[in-house]
């Protein structure tokens, strides 16, 4: 059962029986620096006072693939997602 109803409605008892899930931000970085960690407001440059209010303020988890060589992701063994940093790096 999805949380939102295709037709946009939904009853309080639903509500209550479904928490929204939780989702955790995940950056890949894979540029020639080093990234730098700021707060997830900070990337936003030249907004309003008034719209900061409204930019969420969440911690991220970082991979940087400008850290690691392709033989030290190759050792690390992550599966799946091997080919895809790899293809990203080039």
């Amino acid at each position: 059962m999805s949380k939102i109803k295709q037709n946009g409605k939904t009853n309080k008892k639903e509500k209550a029986k479904e928490p929204l899930t939780i989702v955790i931000p995940i950056i890949i970085y894979h540029g020639s620096s080093e990234w730098q960690v700021r707060q997830f407001w900070e990337y936003f440059e030249g907004v309003d006072d008034v719209l900061k209010a409204f930019i969420p303020n969440f911690q991220y988890q970082l991979t940087d693939l400008s850290r690691y060589s392709d033989a030290e992701l190759i050792e690390k063994g992550i599966g799946k997602l091997l080919n895809v940093f790899l293809v990203i790096k080039v």
